[in-house]
């Protein structure tokens, strides 16, 4: 069994966030459970998320002690006393638009009220002080200890990515032209993790500005976010294409073979991009060139003009398939570049 696949530097870094949080409290005779709360939460995906929500949360935190200790005072211990501090704070910290801060925020206002005895100007800085420990560290930490290096899993997931791209088009192709909710649901799927890499990418540009990056591994980035740009483009075409409501008349058999070709062909390609674009590949692409045209000079001259659409039915499929392959064209000479440079 690999460790590392379930122990990540995230879950690494907030257990040491919590530990040297609570040595930190016990030295100092405060009480740990706010600061080791804080320290937790504080443990953002990039050092720079860490230092601005960090700015966040500690006056959200503040807020949360402050009104704990008024209905404390004013109320006692009670249940109205927990509801009036938790909704007020609430309240407040999206007023202020403190959003990120509001865990933080709550859980310090409700559990501040059975703890508060005494002085409660003491108990308030009390707080304030174990939540801004906890937050100075785990933001330390995530600065100093394991920075994130998100560059592999960018580049894993753009492979993914190929190749369920590929999967998609070969389903799509191989079975009877049409919608396919097995079909939409791969690539709804496909869409959530093309997102994923996009705000990898953004965790990844956010640590430069913290962690100064080699030339050659800020090039690799830049060149990836090129790479899901296009993608991107191919998510587009393949959603336009699969939920194109087609009828069966739509193509003749020899048509319809010919696109299956294409698609089938074109799946391998993305799955395969290594490998490059065959001749044959360039023979149908040419071939399908040609229906598109025949088919576009068909129906202007037979389409009503009451009702016209620009593009029927079996012109999207065509032109979503041949804007594919200029995709993959495209990204296939980027990639010979970068292998020549």
């Amino acid at each position: 069994m690999n460790v590392s696949h379930w122990i990540g530097n995230r879950i690494i870094k907030t257990c040491l966030a919590a530990l040297i949080t609570a040595y930190i409290c016990e030295w100092l005779h405060w009480p740990p459970m706010f600061a080791v709360v804080a320290a937790i939460v504080s443990i953002e995906p990039t050092s720079a998320d860490s230092i601005k929500k960090g700015l966040i949360r500690f006056p959200a935190s503040a807020i949360g002690a402050a009104y704990a200790m008024f209905f404390e005072f004013i109320l006692q211990e009670h249940a109205i006393t927990y509801t009036l501090a938790a909704c007020l704070t609430l309240i407040t910290c999206h007023i202020l638009k403190l959003h990120v801060g509001m865990i933080v925020a709550v859980l310090t206002a409700v559990a501040m009220i059975p703890e508060t005895y005494g002085n409660y100007l003491d108990s308030f800085m009390i707080r304030l002080a174990t939540t801004l420990t906890g937050i100075t560290v785990a933001t330390l930490i995530n600065y100093f200890i394991l920075p994130p290096k998100y560059l592999q899993m960018i580049q894993k997931s753009i492979t993914t990515i190929y190749y369920e791209t590929g999967d998609i088009l070969n389903r799509y192709f191989t079975n009877e032209l049409g919608q396919c909710e097995q079909t939409m649901t791969k690539y709804q799927n496909l869409n959530h993790d093309l997102e994923r890499a996009f705000r990898l990418v953004r965790y990844q540009q956010n640590e430069t500005r913290f962690h100064r990056r080699s030339t050659e591994e800020l090039y690799t980035l830049n060149r990836d976010q090129r790479i899901l740009e296009q993608l991107q483009k191919v998510m587009y075409h393949i959603g336009n294409m699969i939920y194109i409501d087609l009828p069966e008349d739509a193509y003749t058999e020899s048509e319809k073979a010919l696109i299956k070709k294409v698609g089938c062909s074109l799946g391998e390609i993305y799955q395969n991009l290594g490998e490059g674009i065959s001749d044959k590949h360039y023979v149908l692409v040419e071939q399908l060139d040609d229906l598109f045209v025949h088919i576009r000079e068909h129906e202007n001259c037979t389409q009503s003009d009451l009702y016209r659409h620009h593009f029927s039915e079996r012109l999207v499929l065509l032109y979503e398939l041949l804007s594919l392959h200029d995709v993959i064209e495209e990204l296939q000479n980027k990639a010979q570049k970068h292998r020549n440079s």
